[in-house]
């Protein structure tokens, strides 16, 4: 518990600049702290570091709360290209293969945000899937993918329809 204190009083000495993962250990809960405060104020090398969190298989190492809430962030940072492109095939790779961990809803509207139409035609094929939970994460999928004001306007037509 004191090395953890330690830590973080070194953490908050150095709030000018990103430490290295070599200074807190990998994907320890500290240094993901440093990472999100870092982040926050849009440092790069922050940034690249939430995207490899993300799109690295880490089932076990932090908390699922943590990596939904970088997905979350990710739809405000100025993130690049690649680095949207590395994230959305990670969440749709992990949407087909089924490696679905807690809040994984977060990821998906990431993906979405960043490609819309792509994600809702990988959830389309997905509804063919053998595995329930697939299924269950496509239809998911799906009725994120479509804006509550069009949600309104679905269920006002279909109220009309009768």
């Amino acid at each position: 518990m004191t090395i953890e204190i330690h830590q973080y009083l070194a953490l908050e000495k150095s709030a000018d600049e990103t430490l290295s993962a070599a200074h807190f250990g990998r994907y320890t809960g500290i240094y993901l702290k440093h990472i999100d405060r870092r982040a926050k104020s849009h440092c790069l090398v922050a940034i690249a570091y939430r995207v490899d969190f993300l799109c690295e298989s880490t089932r076990g190492i932090g908390h699922n709360r943590k990596r939904a809430k970088f997905a979350r962030q990710l739809k405000r940072q100025p993130a690049t290209p690649e680095q949207c492109d590395r994230v959305l095939n990670s969440v749709l790779s992990k949407l087909e293969t089924g490696d679905i961990d807690q809040q994984f809803i977060d990821q998906i509207r990431c993906a979405l945000f960043i490609n819309r139409d792509k994600v809702r035609r990988k959830a389309e094929l997905l509804l063919n899937s053998p595995k329930d939970l697939i299924k269950k994460y496509a239809q998911i999928t799906l009725s994120l993918g479509v804006s509550s004001l069009q949600k309104n306007c679905l269920k006002a037509n279909e109220i009309g329809d009768q």
